[in-house]
């Protein structure tokens, strides 16, 4: 059922954790956002949005991800010359062929589509298409106040992360050369105090808005990549359980007490991203331990593979289908709306293995070939580099 598993030095568990993170994202889009809203009290609709309106995080994690997996590259190969270009040629190739067939699909369905006002609810709203090829379109969503047509809504986050790829080589710098906490507790704060301020939408979708998930991630590879460190993880494990623990319970706090807070609303942010970076630390120090274990399961790891595509389309394939059977957006007010939102995730799962399989996994191929040729064996130590002589190995 799975596709066989070359030796790496992977770690499965983070593929799992992927899989969760969009597993998040299908059941915010797909059941919390399709709810008829008031729900009664009692209801089943109401039980539904009670227990999952935190789903939206799966974002979160995906940006704990992405800055810890960066992070992780920048530090086993910084020392070779030309890594900054093969880290964009890694970047481009990663993130671009799907984006783009996602943008193109829009553009040609919205150009020969016979009806589109049955597909209003994924079509309009649509910014001007330069914002999309050029991953600004976070930034008009904030202005406007609202994230535009759902065909392409998705891409905001994307856009977020495309920005911190552009200055994540700096921040690594400046990591390395100021090796103190307090610089990273700055770094991590900045977003944080931002989103108390009345910026609006831009909390939601501004890329200095949303840093301090995308900088969680990479002090935890930092930390995971520095000898000192690391060494002293490894040899008292209780103490990557007791952050995991300890910011569980602010996770368990803020649920029972959702209005309470320091810095305003906006710091649920902040409390499920140090979460889930309590996750990542914990999983990459015991990727043998319970929970690595548990994230390991094969279908988590597999969807955790295909999750970009899958992250890409869902949208589109749940407007599709409510848009061709109902002629509206989707919602959940009968059996009928339910079995169309069941029939757009076997969709979106099955397209995103295809896309993984025909277009994703050939171009990460073809982008690490292209960036082996443009790197070059290292010609000086660590300790000579302006970048605190650190080991660019992560061992695990």
């Amino acid at each position: 059922m799975f596709p066989s598993e070359k030796k790496t030095n992977r770690i499965p568990a983070l593929d799992g954790l992927r899989g969760v993170a969009i597993s998040l994202v299908l059941l915010w889009h797909y059941l919390s956002c399709q709810i008829i809203k008031p729900t009664a009290p009692g209801t089943w609709h109401a039980r539904i949005e009670k227990y999952l309106w935190t789903t939206w995080t799966g974002v979160d994690l995906f940006f704990i991800l992405s800055g810890f997996l960066i992070f992780q590259s920048f530090f086993k190969e910084y020392t070779n010359r030309g890594f900054l270009w093969a880290y964009f040629v890694r970047r481009s190739f990663r993130i671009l062929p799907l984006y783009l067939v996602l943008v193109f699909c829009f553009i040609v369905f919205r150009a020969v589509i016979p009806s589109p006002e049955r597909f209003s609810w994924l079509l309009d709203g649509a910014f001007p298409l330069w914002s999309y090829f050029t991953f600004t379109q976070n930034w008009i969503m904030g202005a406007k106040n609202f994230f535009g047509c759902h065909w392409l809504g998705v891409s905001w986050s994307l856009a977020v992360e495309e920005q911190f790829y552009l200055v994540a080589p700096l921040l690594f710098l400046l990591m390395c050369r100021f090796n103190r906490w307090w610089f990273f507790a700055l770094l991590w704060f900045f977003p944080v105090y931002l989103r108390t301020l009345d910026f609006g939408f831009y909390r939601v979708t501004g890329t200095l808005f949303r840093l301090d998930a995308l900088l969680l991630g990479a002090c935890v590879s930092f930390f995971l990549s520095t000898p000192k460190t690391l060494n002293q993880l490894q040899q008292r494990p209780w103490v990557s359980w007791c952050f995991l623990i300890g910011s569980l319970a602010l996770v368990v706090a803020k649920l029972v007490y959702p209005y309470f807070s320091i810095l305003g609303w906006y710091d649920i942010f902040a409390v499920y991203a140090l979460f889930y970076a309590c996750i990542v630390l914990h999983v990459s120090l015991a990727p043998k331990g319970l929970l690595g274990r548990a994230l390991s399961n094969k279908a988590l790891v597999h969807l955790g593979r295909v999750s970009y595509g899958v992250y890409l389309f869902h949208e589109v394939f749940s407007g599709l289908f409510h848009g061709f059977l109902f002629g509206g957006e989707p919602k959940l007010n009968s059996l009928a709306q339910g079995a169309a939102t069941l029939m757009a995730l076997v969709c979106s799962l099955v397209f995103g293995d295809i896309l993984h399989r025909c277009i994703e996994a050939p171009f990460i191929k073809m982008g690490r070939r292209i960036s082996s040729r443009l790197q070059m064996a290292p010609s000086t130590s660590a300790k000579d580099l302006p970048l605190g002589g650190f080991s660019s190995d992560c061992k695990r």
